[in-house]
């Protein structure tokens, strides 16, 4: 499933010019929700249409890629990225997800990310967050490495 997983992020994950962002949802949250829609959506149309697929791939399958996906970078996806993908991935997926932790007693993990859950929740629905610009959390400056844009993302 890591190759599956890494072809994936390869078509649908966050560019910049023609570099792939390996890491970037590693070390780093949208500011905005464009960000979040520009980096994580086109991943999560693509979990979905696996999904509905169920001729060429399992349950099973689809939740394995997930997990390899969330790991592609050296380090693992910070949660609050993790919550955001499955939030575009929608419910039935989200659901399937979150049962998977708890039946292999990842609670420790499930917990995680139903405080991420409501982070981005949080995000999405408020005036006063990094989605509507205004992040009381420290900001950073990301540039690209090819064409030297700034992009702001909250630490």
């Amino acid at each position: 499933m890591v190759h599956q997983a890494k072809l994936l992020y390869l078509m649908y994950g966050p560019v910049c010019e023609e570099a792939i962002l390996w890491d970037l949802l590693s070390y780093t949250t949208p500011a905005s929700l464009g960000q979040a829609i520009r980096y994580q959506h086109d991943l999560a149309e693509a979990i979905q249409i696996m999904y509905a697929r169920t001729s060429d791939w399992t349950e099973d399958d689809v939740l394995s890629i997930v997990d390899e996906l969330t790991s592609v970078a050296e380090s693992d996806w910070l949660a609050e990225n993790l919550a955001s993908l499955l939030l575009f991935c929608g419910n039935t997926i989200t659901v399937k997800y979150m049962g998977s932790r708890a039946i292999n007693g990842r609670m420790h993990e499930l917990g995680n990310l139903v405080a991420s859950f409501s982070v981005v929740g949080f995000k999405i629905t408020s005036g006063r967050s990094s989605y509507s610009g205004r992040c009381k959390r420290e900001r950073e400056v990301g540039t690209c490495p090819l064409n030297g844009r700034a992009e702001f993302y909250c630490r």
